[in-house]
């Protein structure tokens, strides 16, 4: 049983020392003292914390940790009183949260007070209000708080502190996601679409030197792109003191390209949203190649018209790329990082804007025009947050599922990415397009009877050239094994 479930099942703050106190003996692989009455010292090597332990209590609260700390503090002024050695750092566990702080800080500006240091400690927050004020006020006792007890960051919190080392995290592909969580959860107050949080996410990670914290209104982040961000000041602070924020180019450039991942994680049940890996994105291009030649990047205009940050595409050289996708903020991330120099960024809403909106090249029917695409599978049921012009809607809902639904496509108006195929029908016979299409997206529209209808419209307008199969679990965070195809088409 994780140690998480365990602490649930306390009822009281012995039953919440007694399960810390085997699990910190486990890990340290050492025996735990209780003197003066503590709930525990743990002292192996450099290691030598004292332990705190209680039944919820909010340690996300400052006056809760301020009340918590005084207790501590009197716990090393008997260590004090009698001339021995200060733990170097405070272990506070609840049922719910832990926090790890040194203990410099503390012994070196409140130790010395003139306080009544005879009185039980658990009790002496009590007698001074004004001292938990001022502690809660205490950015220097700020502590990052850990929601998920068993992870090696709390083991690794501890060994750091005791040596006096500022170890921060860095972000890799295997935290990321849980970082991006936390960030949203503990220090935004603002809440925005996923796609815009995202961004800020990444924004604060790489291009932090733009963003601060107002020097004189508390909870109020500054940011050059979105303005005024309104946060937990405390817990940025805290997150910031935890995690890295300096990165080399090539590691903003991976952190810059998750965004999709971040929002794919998020909504994607939702949206239908899927990030591609470099590895179908690669054996994608050489199926296109194999069809219609190895310059067709160069000879074609290219357009992707659900780019999210451009992952289709942003590893590659193109000489004439057009990329639209729903989310400004996508189109600000390919600016920062440079992707694609020299492509048309454009946002468009494919499922409700007008064509006036599309530049006028891709309605050339002079020049011929490869659709790349990775449009989102939502179904009526999951893609309830699909966004236009800020407001909700649902797969039934677009332009181009009401017109679907008055041509009898029954079953695909229900799917997005049927949707995106059907108005590149209605762009390419509108237009008289040249068009060609490399797209992933699920096979059921070529192999489902509840696609038939849409199915002969594709086969009226398109030719199957060729493509390959894989599973859905090839996708980042995904464990369905459901089948993905990328299938390329010609102009009929």
């Amino acid at each position: 049983m994780l140690l998480n479930e365990v602490l649930n099942k306390c009822r009281n703050e012995k039953d919440v020392e007694n399960v810390y106190r085997t699990a910190l003996s486990k890990i340290f692989k050492t025996d735990i003292s209780s003197p003066y009455a503590t709930d525990g010292v743990l002292r192996i090597d450099s290691i030598h914390c004292l332990l705190e332990f209680k039944l919820h209590t909010n340690l996300n609260s400052g006056i809760d940790r301020a009340k918590v700390l005084i207790q501590c503090l009197y716990y090393l002024k008997k260590y004090e009183v009698d001339g021995k050695s200060y733990p170097t750092t405070i272990f506070v566990g609840d049922v719910n949260e832990c926090f790890v702080i040194s203990t410099t800080y503390l012994i070196n500006n409140y130790i010395n007070r003139d306080l009544n240091w005879s009185i039980a400690p658990s009790t002496a927050y009590v007698n001074y209000p004004d001292l938990v004020i001022e502690m809660s006020n205490d950015n220097n006792l700020l502590a990052y708080i850990f929601n998920k007890i068993e992870t090696d960051e709390v083991k690794q919190k501890i060994i750091d502190l005791s040596s006096g080392t500022v170890r921060l995290i860095p972000i890799n592909s295997k935290n990321i996601i849980e970082i991006f969580r936390i960030f949203n959860d503990k220090v935004l107050v603002d809440k925005f679409d996923t796609q815009k949080t995202a961004a800020l996410f990444i924004e604060c990670l790489i291009n932090h030197k733009d963003i601060y914290l107002h020097p004189k209104k508390k909870n109020l982040l500054i940011t050059s792109k979105y303005g005024e961000i309104k946060i937990k000041s405390d817990n940025y602070t805290t997150f910031f003191n935890h995690f890295k924020q300096e990165y080399t180019p090539a590691e903003a450039k991976f952190i810059t390209e998750q965004k999709d991942r971040l929002v794919e994680e998020t909504v994607r049940r939702k949206t239908g949203e899927f990030f591609t890996p470099p590895i179908w994105v690669a054996e994608a291009h050489n199926e296109i190649a194999k069809n219609f030649g190895d310059d067709w990047r160069e000879k074609y205009i290219v357009w992707d018209n659900s780019c999210g940050t451009g992952n289709l595409t942003r590893d590659y050289r193109f000489n004439n790329l057009f990329m639209s996708t729903l989310n400004q903020e996508d189109i600000d991330i390919i600016k920062t990082m440079s992707y694609n120099k020299g492509a048309t960024l454009f946002q468009f809403d494919f499922l409700n804007d007008e064509d006036d909106k599309i530049p006028v090249e891709l309605l050339d029917n002079s020049k011929e025009l490869l659709i790349l695409m990775n449009p989102p599978y939502g179904t009526q049921a999951s893609a309830d947050s699909y966004k236009t012009k800020g407001k909700r809607t649902d797969g039934i809902k677009t332009k181009i599922a009401e017109q679907m639904n008055k041509n009898k496509m029954k079953h695909a108006a229900k799917q997005l990415y049927c949707q995106f195929i059907y108005r590149l029908i209605i762009l390419k016979n509108k237009y008289n397009l040249n068009m060609k299409i490399g797209m992933f997206c699920p096979e059921g529209f070529v192999t489902k009877s509840s696609y038939k209808e849409f199915r002969k419209l594709m086969y009226d307008n398109f030719e199957f050239k060729s493509g390959f199969v894989f599973e859905a679990s090839e996708f980042a965070d995904v464990i369905m094994k459901w089948p993905i195809a990328f299938t390329i088409w010609e102009n009929k």
